[in-house]
């Protein structure tokens, strides 16, 4: 199994104001459930495969959120995952990195791999090529 992971972090010295990331999250068609996560499924209803999930960025690694304090949070960033293989990895992909470029955008934040380079286009392009590419071991 293989992670694809995309960090939106805020501009040096801000954070993310909780509840918007909450109103947000869900204005996208995120929903809060298993392990504290919001997940993005085929359908923004919630029904259909896990396309990836998103989870709080810290300085001690990628944590769940707290639903009933989310709102009155300061949060360092968003770590948005997508585990392979996943039959809908390809469509996974391109749901994440669009969904990922409007937060960035709605927050004024900036995106990164996971080696904490900002996401370009050719970023873009590479990992979409990992993601079709990717064949489990064994």
């Amino acid at each position: 199994e293989q992670i694809v992971a995309l960090y939106l972090l805020p501009t040096e010295g801000r954070s993310l104001d909780g509840a918007r990331v909450l109103s947000l999250l869900k204005q996208y068609g995120l929903r809060f459930g298993e392990m504290s996560l919001f997940h993005r499924f085929e359908e923004s209803s919630g029904s259909g495969r896990l396309m990836f999930s998103v989870l709080r960025y810290t300085s001690e690694g990628p944590q769940g959120f707290d639903l009933e304090t989310l709102p009155q949070e300061k949060i360092d960033g968003l770590a948005f995952c997508l585990a392979l293989p996943n039959p809908e990895a390809v469509s996974g992909y391109d749901m994440m990195a669009s969904i990922s470029s409007l937060l960035t955008r709605d927050f004024s934040a900036h995106l990164y791999d996971e080696e904490m380079n900002l996401f370009t286009k050719q970023l873009k392009a590479h990992y979409r090529h990992v993601v079709l590419e990717f064949k489990p071991k064994g």
